[in-house]
């Protein structure tokens, strides 16, 4: 059986290469322009991911004050972020600054670098994954640390099944 911190480096591994595949196809395609109007570009979706995992990295390393009875089940945080039927106003902090002056491929070095910041701090045991401290989310509720690493898997992935619907709607028309 897998540790937690076995299951984390996997599952942050698989969502790291999987946006970044995803991306570097329509990269390629030079999709730059926003899919539909009051959308973003694909760029600004990288940056705003970016933001959200810097944002989670920096909150993950401080303590919490409150207690959670237990940690949400890494399937229901994939379930929570993954429906696409639930719209969530990000917070002004995650919001892209539209900085074009980054390529793609720029954006999704960046990501990668924080990726692998995030998860070097896992496999060496610098953030407490068994704690029932937790922190609120504006939508979610109480986060474990554990909880909060989920969400910046299944964020990612989000962020994918986003850019695919986009696309669909946008071939249909």
């Amino acid at each position: 059986m897998m540790t937690t911190k076995e299951l984390l480096t996997k599952e942050l591994h698989r969502s790291t290469r999987d946006f970044v595949s995803y991306l570097k196809e329509y990269a390629a395609k030079e999709i730059e322009g926003p899919l539909s109007q009051e959308k973003w570009t694909m760029s600004q979706v990288i940056q705003h991911v970016i933001l959200v995992d810097r944002s989670v990295l920096g909150l993950v390393q401080q303590s919490f004050d409150q207690t959670k009875d237990g940690h949400y089940h890494k399937y229901k945080i994939r379930d929570l972020l993954l429906n696409r039927h639930q719209k969530v106003k990000n917070p002004k902090d995650s919001n892209p600054a539209g900085d074009q002056q980054k390529s793609i491929s720029d954006w999704l070095e960046e990501f990668q670098t924080g990726r692998q910041k995030l998860i070097g701090l896992i496999e060496n045991d610098q953030i407490d994954l068994d704690s029932e401290a937790a922190y609120p989310h504006f939508v979610l509720g109480d986060l474990t640390r554990r909880d909060w690493l989920y969400l910046v898997c299944f964020h990612s992935d989000r962020h994918i099944a986003q850019i695919q619907e986009d696309l669909f709607c946008a071939s249909t028309f």
